[in-house]
């Protein structure tokens, strides 16, 4: 699971408040994370790829590509001091993901044992992958395929752990600038990663895009889950839809819409949290403002996703607001949401954007 001192220390994020320009002073100011190559470019990943340990040590999963380098090689990183120096453990080499090749970002989660799954997708062989890190042996386990391509090619995964220590991937099948249709797939492992179930398709397979399923269940306690993504309902319109369980992921119902209409939905992320509360955030660009008028919008659901209170937007207004990640604060119940902000927009080339958050909590009460 996920600790709280991620979202107290702040070692690599720095949020603004909503009502003035600046670092909020409840937060530290930035420190680089520690690269393998000094001189490689380096980055981090969409999905989730940080988690932070019983002891308070926060490790981060990322990727390098060194000058003149063919392809990118994936890493991670240990910090036992918030950030500050990246020797616990230094930049490492994943070891798991050298017997791939045209690899993914990484998606990491933490279990209640202290085991960190890792999971990320490759051209050669093609399919989607996973190992463990066993903390009891302190190593790594062999290289799992958990998953064979289904359609042409995996480019987006996210991998979650619940409470009850069961295991979830989700992934898209397919890219969303082609005639490939991506489309939402997923499957579980009840056994720590030993074995995985066959891969249940969730989107509707309508020749129409699904596209970056992003949900969070570090606080899920019961059977009840949810799964969001974007869906196309056109050209260049998407809706957001879902899809829930109510036992813990071995069957899912048929997507409902959740959020559409005029302009654009897109990206969301759905966490479900201690009480089984589903927390739902995502940008939208409205059909007469274009990209520049893109904001941050913030639901719940109180039963499953049957229905959602009305969804309010949180970013501030006439503020440029997306790319949304949530996060989830077990110990203190409290729902974290960060976006881009780029108030400071210039240019495409020159956009200054920020990272701006707010916690929600109290079943959905925003602070």
């Amino acid at each position: 699971m996920k600790s709280a001192s991620i979202f107290t220390t702040g070692f690599f994020l720095a949020t603004a408040a909503l009502a003035q320009h600046g670092i909020d002073p409840h937060w530290s100011t930035l420190a680089p994370v520690a690269k393998f190559d000094a001189n490689a470019s380096a980055k981090g990943a969409v999905a989730n790829n940080m988690v932070v340990d019983q002891a308070g040590r926060v490790i981060i999963f990322y990727s390098e590509q060194a000058p003149g380098a063919n392809a990118a090689k994936n890493y991670y990183a240990g910090s036992s001091d918030n950030g500050q120096t990246w020797n616990a453990p230094a930049p490492t080499m994943f070891a798991p993901a050298t017997k791939t090749v045209g690899n993914s970002p990484l998606s990491a989660d933490l279990d209640r044992e202290g085991n960190i799954h890792v999971i990320w997708s490759a051209r050669t062989p093609s399919g989607l992958f996973y190992a463990r890190w066993e903390a009891r042996t302190q190593t790594w386990s062999d290289t799992l395929r958990i998953s064979k391509t289904v359609r042409s090619r995996i480019t987006f995964s996210q991998i979650t752990v619940d409470r009850k220590n069961r295991l979830h991937a989700m992934w898209m099948d397919g890219e969303t600038q082609t005639r490939q249709y991506s489309e939402v797939m997923y499957n579980r492992s009840i056994d720590n990663g030993q074995t995985w179930s066959e891969p249940l398709h969730l989107s509707e397979d309508d020749n129409m895009h699904s596209a970056f399923p992003m949900s969070d269940f570090s606080g899920a306690t019961s059977d009840t889950l949810g799964i969001a993504w974007r869906d196309s309902v056109g050209s260049g319109n998407w809706d957001i839809f879902a899809s829930s369980t109510h036992d813990g992921g071995a069957t899912w119902s048929v997507p409902s819409l959740v959020t559409g209409g005029s302009g654009m939905q897109s990206d969301p992320n759905l966490v479900v949290d201690r009480n089984g509360i589903f927390h739902l955030a995502y940008h939208e660009y409205p059909q007469n403002g274009g990209p520049q008028s893109a904001r941050v919008f913030y639901g719940t659901s109180t039963n499953h996703g049957l229905n959602w209170t009305p969804f309010t937007q949180i970013s501030e207004s006439g503020m440029r607001s997306h790319l949304v990640k949530t996060a989830y604060d077990f110990h203190n119940d409290r729902v974290w949401i960060f976006w881009k902000d780029e108030r400071d927009f210039v240019s495409p080339f020159d956009r200054r954007a920020d990272l701006v958050g707010m916690s929600i909590m109290q079943g959905g009460t925003i602070l």
